[in-house]
């Protein structure tokens, strides 16, 4: 199953579908195929396919939305990636998508889990903060 009421979710095969839409039926995956893709990957926690499909996504001219970045930072976060999550989390910022309270809640949860010492923690929670502007600081 790939919708969000498979269970369990079949990561494998939402790659396979995605691969064929474009292949067989030359269907260019859009924004909802991919953050569909991703969603899976996230309740699989399977943060490598997450990624891979964000830059997948962004390979192919598909601008990701603040709801794809959500899913990998939502991994991240369940996962204590920190470092990760801040990388993605400066790299959304570069792409011009604005965070939501969903992102700030992810990369919160990822501090808490972390395992990285506590200067490496607020070295890269002071980075997210410098880079939101004011209407952000309040998602």
């Amino acid at each position: 199953g790939v919708c969000k009421r498979a269970d369990p979710p079949d990561l494998k095969n939402a790659l396979v579908l995605l691969g064929e839409a474009q292949k067989k039926d030359g269907v260019k995956p859009n924004i909802f195929m991919y953050s569909a893709a991703i969603w899976v990957a996230e309740v699989c926690k399977d943060s490598k396919a997450a990624v891979f499909l964000l830059k997948t996504m962004r390979n192919n001219q598909c601008r990701p939305n603040a709801v794809a970045y959500d899913g990998v930072l939502s991994i991240f976060g369940a996962q204590g990636k920190l470092e990760e999550a801040c990388s993605l989390f400066r790299l959304m910022k570069r792409d011009e998508v604005g965070p939501t309270a969903v992102t700030l809640q992810k990369l919160a949860l990822a501090s808490q889990k972390s395992t990285c010492p506590p200067e490496t923690v607020v070295e890269c929670l002071e980075g997210v903060l410098d880079q939101l502007k004011d209407y952000e600081r309040n998602a």
